[in-house]
């Protein structure tokens, strides 16, 4: 499942900080995580389907980096 993360490059944010973000905020193994995309002003990070929905509940709203980020579900393009 892909998830929109509103924070990206402009941020200074890296794919690993992404990833360090979600595996601590939903305890996740390395194999959970898959592939990160971070755009200029926001970012993709592909997690697994079962853990979806918890973090968009978890983490939408929450604050990185001094910032309230939203957290939600891809649309296909």
């Amino acid at each position: 499942q892909t998830l929109f993360v509103s924070i990206g490059k402009n941020r200074k944010v890296y794919p690993k900080d992404l990833v360090y973000l979600f595996r601590s905020t939903l305890a996740l193994e390395k194999s959970e995580v898959g592939a990160v995309k971070v755009l200029d002003n926001y970012s993709f990070v592909e997690i697994v389907k079962d853990k979806s929905d918890e973090a968009v509940k978890k983490m939408d709203g929450m604050e990185f980096r001094g910032r309230k980020i939203t957290v939600n579900f891809a649309r296909k393009k």
